[in-house]
């Protein structure tokens, strides 16, 4: 969110760092415990330690999934399936709720034809859940056009 932690003022950086003091509602010490045992190096310690998370070059939140999952593809393939009852609550932010659906541009990759990208749209907006404005970005096609194929789609499936 910030290059430099102890400009960010909502963080409990400042206090656990030793910068400021440390609020009657923080507690810091089971932290800096980490870190020594002697407060003054454990607070040098632990800024050390946040400023090379901050330094590297790759960030693990490049790597979040639907805004909030972490892990490897094993790890994500345990947790999704956990997903799938949560996915109709409302609450929960739609791309958190389908996390675990491929991308737009993966389902789009390989369709050849119109007869199959037209599959694969009403695929994209029925079982993945892609708003119609999403998919015609996604494939260049206005998104009255990308309305009138799903509706056909849908005309097929209840038929």
């Amino acid at each position: 969110m910030v290059k430099d932690a102890e400009k960010y003022p909502w963080s409990s950086y400042r206090a656990t760092a030793g910068l400021d003091k440390v609020p009657e509602f923080l507690s810091v010490d089971w932290i800096l415990e980490n870190f020594g045992l002697d407060r003054n190096s454990a607070c040098t310690e632990y800024r050390r330690f946040i400023k090379a998370g901050t330094e590297l070059e790759d960030s693990p939140w490049s790597d979040l999934k639907g805004q909030c999952f972490l892990g490897d593809d094993a790890f994500l393939e345990k947790l999704f399936p956990m997903l799938k009852e949560k996915s109709a609550l409302k609450e929960v932010p739609r791309i958190q709720r389908f996390a675990d659906r491929p991308s737009l541009e993966n389902l789009l990759a390989n369709t050849k034809g119109r007869e199959e990208r037209d599959k694969t749209i009403v695929k994209a907006c029925l079982e993945f859940v892609y708003t119609q404005a999403q998919v015609a970005v996604a494939t260049g096609l206005h998104y009255s056009t990308v309305s009138r194929i799903v509706r056909r789609g849908e005309s097929r499936l209840n038929s």
